[in-house]
């Protein structure tokens, strides 16, 4: 059936995805991956829904089936991942901040050190 209004709604969710796969980049193959077939999903069922193509929206369903599969891959790697301090599965991961994260439970950045004063009431060392 044709809707104009929900393939508005996909062509927008289309052009947001299309900006996480350009910020995917940085991240690994895994996230590139699920990243654009959800982008080309959306941009089917767009197409699909302007249209009123039954066929192409369901081809649009297919591959967003797939994007399924491969967020469940990376998002089970990242877990195993960040469980055994190590790679379990291969997703070629080549952002460095993300295997310093690993191996530092999660923390970018060391932990802000407050030093408190001595005595003196709501007053701290560096103000």
């Amino acid at each position: 059936a044709k809707s104009d209004e929900i393939g508005i709604w996909f062509a927008l969710l289309a052009a947001i995805s299309f900006g996480a796969l350009l910020a995917s980049f940085a991240q690994s193959l895994g996230t590139v991956l699920t990243t654009l077939f959800t982008t080309t999903a959306c941009i089917l069922a767009s197409i699909a829904m302007f249209h009123g193509a039954y066929r192409v929206l369901q081809g649009a369903g297919w591959v967003l089936f797939f994007a399924g599969i491969f967020a469940f891959y990376t998002a089970s790697a990242w877990l195993l991942e960040y469980q055994y301090m190590r790679p379990i599965l291969p997703f070629n991961n080549y952002n460095v901040y993300n295997n310093f994260a690993v191996l530092n439970r999660g923390m970018l950045f060391d932990p802000v050190v407050v030093n408190r004063g001595l005595g003196e009431p709501g007053i701290m060392k560096g103000q």
